[in-house]
């Protein structure tokens, strides 16, 4: 193997390596450029992201850089049985799949092969961390049984108003008390009114594509072996045999506010690793882009250097997705309701948009489906908004 280097990563220590292993660990953002790396044999650890696949000698002046943490040891004690055989053997099969995909990286192209090995290691490292399980929207919830408790109300005051309205014409205290009960009808606040409808008002979008002769000639799809059929509205397109599209444009970067709006009907395998329907900015390590995919059968929402799982199930009929990012949560919408919640901070370049595989346009990661009405905005939506355009649908 030559040098054998050591890696530190969520406090736990793994290895050995060789470093264009982890080179390539590094590239597909499976670690943390910031992870400790250091060689056997060396007391100083460096930064992941500093190591090349002919690793440089490690700094030898003190202080330079924190000592590198030692590796478990058999002596270390465990939570509980189970645990420590499942961390055994999450383990072996890591360092099993890295070795392994390592032969297979120089009989193939490199950035197939450092896919594989990105793939794998992640669905490892989602088994042990747990990354993969949902977190309910609870403040969206919470937001519904409000809206229900109003239109509760309001039924009630409609109910007591009518009541009141049969006043008995002989008794002047009784058509006073009609009147009153009429005014407090009137005043009843309900979904309809001018401040619930200026909330559901649709912004104007940034950038879209709708397939309808905007932005992207026919001809030019037609050159990429992209075909148009009829869409949610109007006509779509159609991404199969791994054809894929890439669109110059400006979109919301850094941190800044966003919402990524699309009606997709996939109807590709549902089991394949990384299955890109829209992927937007460009990949540095990882990071730099977001988007929606789908992995085993769920959907899936990235842009922070991983993916969250959904609970929306991947099938083959229209359905309309949405991520929304505040500033500080990103939230995946489907069909109008959220179904995946995570609190992480975007950091991402403003293009190009990407349909069909990932941003590097590797058809190991293609999507076989539809897409349509596509959109982008430089605010998140609210809830009213995004339920707003998911019923517009037509088909």
């Amino acid at each position: 193997m030559g040098d054998k280097w050591f890696l530190a990563s969520g406090g736990k220590g793994y290895g050995p390596f060789a470093p264009g292993q982890l080179r390539q660990m590094v590239d597909a953002g499976v670690i943390d450029q910031e992870d400790s790396v250091w060689r056997d044999g060396d007391s100083e650890s460096i930064p992941a992201h500093s190591i090349g696949v002919n690793a440089p000698p490690l700094p030898t002046t003190a202080g330079s850089n924190p000592s590198p943490p030692p590796l478990p040891s058999a002596s270390t004690p465990k939570k509980s049985r189970w645990s420590n055989r499942m961390g055994v053997v999450a383990l072996t099969a890591l360092m099993l799949l890295v070795v392994g995909f390592g032969i297979v990286a120089q009989f193939r192209e490199e950035a197939t092969a450092s896919a594989r090995v990105s793939g794998a290691i992640q669905d490892l490292r989602d088994m042990i961390t747990g990354e993969d399980l949902v977190k309910h929207n609870r403040e969206a919830l919470d937001r519904q049984e409000a809206s229900l408790r109003r239109e509760l109300q309001a039924s009630d005051d409609k109910i007591d108003a009518a009541s009141n309205t049969t006043a008995d014409p002989q008794n002047p205290d009784s058509l006073e008390e009609s009147v009153k009960s009429t005014s407090k009808l009137e005043t009843v606040e309900s979904p309809e009114t001018p401040t619930n409808v200026a909330r559901s008002v649709i912004p104007n979008t940034i950038y879209s594509l709708t397939f309808d002769g905007d932005r992207v000639p026919q001809s030019q799809l037609a050159a990429k072996g992209i075909i148009l059929v009829d869409g949610i509205d109007g006509r779509a397109a159609a991404f199969k045999n791994r054809r894929w599209l890439q669109v110059p444009c400006k979109l919301p970067a850094g941190k800044t506010p966003r919402t990524l709006s699309a009606w997709i009907k996939n109807d590709g395998e549902s089991e394949a690793r990384n299955s890109h329907a829209i992927s937007c900015g460009k990949d540095d390590f990882g990071k730099k882009a977001w988007g929606i995919c789908h992995v085993k059968g769920r959907w899936c929402m990235y842009g922070w250097g991983g993916r969250h799982s959904t609970d929306a199930v991947v099938d083959s009929e229209w359905h309309h997705h949405c991520l929304t990012f505040d500033g500080n949560t990103v939230l995946y919408w489907f069909d109008g309701k959220v179904v995946g919640n995570v609190s992480r901070t975007l950091d991402t370049t403003n293009g190009p948009i990407t349909l069909g595989t990932y941003t590097t346009g590797s058809t190991y990661f293609a999507f076989s489906g539809l897409i349509d009405e596509l959109a982008v905005y430089d605010v998140a939506l609210t809830e009213e908004q995004v339920a707003r355009i998911a019923n517009r649908r037509k088909r």
